[in-house]
This record gives C-alpha cells, structure tokens and sequence, in this order.
C-alpha cells in the first residue's frame, strides 16, 4: 500500500507540474474549441499529460481550481462553438461568390469585333470594372531602386537608414494616375509590333496590335456579403496574430511583413523548406492553430482570386502550378495537403476536400517598402488589402512606378501586379495609419530550389522540415 500511495502522489505530482507548465499554460491560452471538439479524448493536452487523471481527487488545492476552470470553459466553449452544416456551408458560398464567372479581357474584346474602343467603353457595364489604356515608361525605372516613394504634402520622411537613396514624390502634376477607393480598374497597354503577345489584334498586314495586360484593381471583394464584417474582422485578427508571433522579415521597412509556407531559410544557409517563422516561444498547440488559421485566410484568399480576376492572369499562375508540380501551402506543423478551415461568427466552415493556397504567403501590418522588383517565376503576384486606417489623407498606397499608377488603399482590394515591375508601398502621411492585409507570390529561388529537389527527389517527395520527416 505505501509503495501504491506513493507511486500515486508521484503521478500526481508529475500531472500537476504538467498543468502549471509554461509550455501547457500557452497551449491552453491558445486553444480552440473546435479543434477540443474535433479531437477528444485524442487531444495533445489529454494524450500528452503524465497522469490522465479522469479523477481530481488528490490534486493539490490550487491546481484543482486551474482544472475545474480549464473545464469549465472548455465545457462552455465547446456549446457555443458551433460547425457550418453541409447546407449552411453551400450557403455560405453561394453568398460569397454568388455563381460569379471570372472574366476574360481577350472574350470581351473578342465580343466587340476586336474594336478596343467599344470594349473600353462597355466594360464597366459589362465586366465590372473600367479598362484603361497606359503605357508603360520606357525609361529605365532601375533609378527607383531603394528610393522611399512619398505623396503630396508627406513629411520628410528618415533616409538614413541601409540602401535608402533619397525620395521621390508622386503626385498627378508628374503623370501618375490615382485609382480611387471606389474604382476597380484593368490597366492594358497597347503595342505595335511583329510576333506574339498578350491579344492579338490584326491593324495591318504586316503587324499586329498586342494588348497586355499591365495591373489590376478589384475594389469591394466580399464586401456584399451578409457576414462581410466578421469575416473581415476574423481575416484581420489572423494578420494581427501573424504579425505579432511571427519574424518580422523586413526589419530595415516600416511596419510588419511575416511569411509562411515555403522558403530557403536564412540568407546564409540555404535550405529548402517550410519557414521557421515564429520568434515567440509557443506550444505545438499553440502554433499547430496559428498556422491553421494562416492556411485558411490564404486559400480563402486564393479562393477568391479564382473568381474574381481576370482569366488571363488565374490561368498564367494556374499553369504554371501545375508545370512546376509545386505542392500547396503547408508549414512545419501542418502537412501540405487539400482542405481549409475559417471562422465567421463563431462558425467554423471546414472545408475539408477544396483546394489551397499555393505554397508562399505573406501578411503585412503597417508596411511600406522602398522601390524595387521581385524575382518571379510568374507575371503576377497578388494582395488582398484586408484594413487601412488614417489615410484619408493619402499615404500607404501602392503604386507602379513605370506604369506610374498609384493605388489608394481600401479594405477589400484586391491587386495582381507585375513584380518585375519597380513597385513600392508610399510613405505613411499620417503617423499611426496603415494598411493590413496578404500576399501570395511565386518567387523564382523557391521555384528553382524546388525543380532541383523534385529532380533530385522525385515529384511528391517529403520536404526538408515537414510533419512527416
């Protein structure tokens, strides 16, 4: 009997140094309900504890009044907590994308008899958002490089900092266009020339007119929904939390850019892999939920890009996913796989069988960047600005410098840019304001690591920090 009362309050003692772990303490701060209820009794926090008391008796005081309130409002949590049935879930997607057909510039212009002048003129009636013909400046934008881009009446802002090369201002007196919060715009160019491009369009019989497209802006992205607002509000908190947990990786910027999913690791080591992003000691827990709701926002976001862009720039990316065999988004803690989970009003939608995002993500809190170019193994990178607060003024704003378009910031924006264009965030005019929201890039270094990997590997191989490693 000693010997089994002693076992037993060492058992119990080991349970409750658990419980007041500090590691377990974040885990449970951090917990949902709808993973609780997913996962039972199968629960990390149950399956891991030394003990798996199903009794409190012989629990020291204090500890006993953690776990009765630990049970409490789990127990609690999990009532109110509730998952979309099948047909809400039909609903929800039927609200949110509302049978929307993408639309294609090439049919539009195809449907006027090739007469740019009559798609230009119907295309806000017809496809929703106003095509507008800009050429892109000839002169070498490499001048732009590392140079702060500021607006009209905007302070001088610090140019001593690494690289910064002095400022610009951008402003209609210089010939930038301003796409206004209420405006969705396609930019296209025109060109004549021999060979092939974008739209082909016959003008005489020894060249053709190419249209291109240069830049698109969609205002108002499921803002007509009847649950826009905790949509949206659930969408910001994931990028507060990202970007608040999680490495900054632009430290020389203002504001915050955090990644996700794929990348080579540090400049000095290169590796191919999912990205050790966060820079806060948390639970496996803790983080198995952030990246959960990362994955999420970012293919819900991908989602939407589907429907609502131009063919001509979801079919480039889509081509190009499927020739590169790359795998969609996943990070260490999560496999690379299909299905997604999001929050909307305290319903949780899992949509367990739809397709991800691809594999690098980005969320920016406040940011803003000097002039420069990516390197992509695409056309076209795309952003969801999710908030922007003070800057009814200007400032925050995206702008294309060699098509010399500047994009004022609103929430549900969405953008496809060329990066190989020089491109930059404007200088914040007011302090304090910003904008919030997400990117999806196909940079050319994941791109060309990869291809060596699946030659080396063969296609579908477990990547270097993966859960199945």
């Amino acid at each position: 009997m000693p010997r089994s009362s002693a076992a037993k309050k060492s058992a119990l003692a080991e349970f409750e140094a658990y419980i007041l772990d500090a590691n377990t303490a974040a885990g449970l701060q951090h917990i949902t309900a709808a993973e609780m209820l997913a996962s039972g009794c199968q629960h990390p926090l149950l399956q891991n504890s030394p003990g798996k008391h199903s009794s409190l008796k012989g629990v020291a005081g204090e500890t006993q009044k953690l776990l009765r309130h630990l049970l409490s409002t789990l127990s609690e949590a999990s009532r109110s907590v509730k998952y979309a049935a099948h047909q809400q879930k039909r609903l929800f997607i039927r609200a949110l994308f509302g049978g929307h057909k993408p639309p294609s510039i090439n049919d539009h212009i195809a449907k006027h008899g090739n007469n740019i002048e009559e798609a230009i003129r119907t295309s806000l009636a017809e496809l929703g958002f106003q095509l507008v013909v800009r050429q892109r400046d000839p002169e070498d934008s490499h001048k732009f490089r590392n140079v702060v881009i500021v607006e009209q009446g905007t302070s001088r802002p610090n140019t001593t900092k690494p690289h910064r090369r002095g400022v610009y201002t951008v402003s209609p007196e210089a010939g930038f266009y301003f796409v206004q919060p209420d405006e969705s715009v396609v930019f296209i160019s025109m060109d004549q020339q021999s060979g092939s491009g974008s739209r082909l369009l016959p003008s005489c019989l020894e060249t053709w007119l190419i249209v291109t497209l240069e830049l698109v802006v969609l205002r108002g992205i499921a803002l007509g929904a009847p649950f826009a607002e905790p949509l949206y509000d659930w969408l910001m908190r994931v990028v507060e939390t990202a970007c608040q947990v999680r490495r900054n990786c632009r430290l020389n910027h203002p504001g915050s850019m955090v990644q996700w999913g794929l990348n080579l690791g540090a400049r000095h080591c290169r590796i191919l892999g999912w990205a050790k992003s966060y820079c806060r000691k948390l639970s496996d827990l803790a983080m198995r939920a952030h990246d959960s709701d990362a994955i999420g926002a970012m293919s819900l976001f991908w989602s939407l890009a589907q429907a609502c862009l131009p063919t001509e720039v979801t079919h480039t990316n889509q081509d190009y996913l499927k020739e590169s065999s790359l795998p969609s988004v996943g990070t260490r803690h999560i496999a690379s796989g299909c299905g997604f989970a999001i929050e909307v009003d305290g319903v949780v939608y899992d949509f367990s069988t739809a397709e991800r995002a691809p594999p690098e993500g980005t969320a920016t809190f406040g940011y803003s960047s000097p002039g420069h170019s990516d390197a992509s193994a695409t056309n076209w990178t795309l952003s969801w600005i999710i908030k922007e607060w003070g800057n009814e003024n200007g400032g925050n704003a995206y702008a294309d410098l060699s098509l010399k378009v500047v994009v004022i910031p609103a929430a549900g924006t969405m953008l496809a840019h060329r990066p190989r264009a020089f491109h930059v965030t404007t200088f914040a005019k007011a302090k304090g304001s910003g904008t919030a929201g997400f990117t999806i890039a196909f940079t050319e270094h994941v791109a060309k690591a990869y291809k060596e990997f699946a030659a080396t590997n063969g296609q579908g191989a477990v990547l270097p920090f993966s859960p199945e490693m």
